[in-house]
C-alpha cells in the first residue's frame, strides 16, 4: 500500500480542492465533510497539527487524474477565526 505523501507526489499538477469538515474521532481518524465520512485510508495529517474530536479542519484533497474527484486528502489543521 502506497504512504499518502508518495501518492500526492506522483500526481503533482493536478489539480486540488480544499474542503472543511470535522474531526469525528482520532482512533482511527476521521472526518466528516457534508455528511460523508473520509476515513484514516484517504486522510494524512500535518506533523504540525494534532486532531482533536470536535475540531473544524481544512482538508486538501488531490485527484489522481484530471477532471476525477479528489482521492487524497491532507488535514491541514484546525481553522479558527481571524
Amino acid at each position: 500500500m502506497a504512504v499518502l505523501a508518495d501518492v500526492i507526489q506522483s500526481v503533482a499538477g493536478q489539480p486540488a480542492s480544499v474542503r472543511i469538515g470535522t474531526v469525528q474521532s482520532t482512533g482511527p481518524l476521521v472526518v466528516t465533510v457534508q455528511g460523508a465520512e473520509f476515513n484514516a485510508d484517504a486522510l494524512g495529517v500535518l506533523s504540525s497539527y494534532s486532531p482533536a474530536p470536535g475540531d473544524v479542519v481544512a482538508l486538501l484533497g488531490q485527484s489522481t487524474a484530471s477532471g476525477s474527484d479528489p482521492t487524497s486528502w491532507v488535514v491541514l489543521g484546525r481553522v479558527v477565526p481571524a
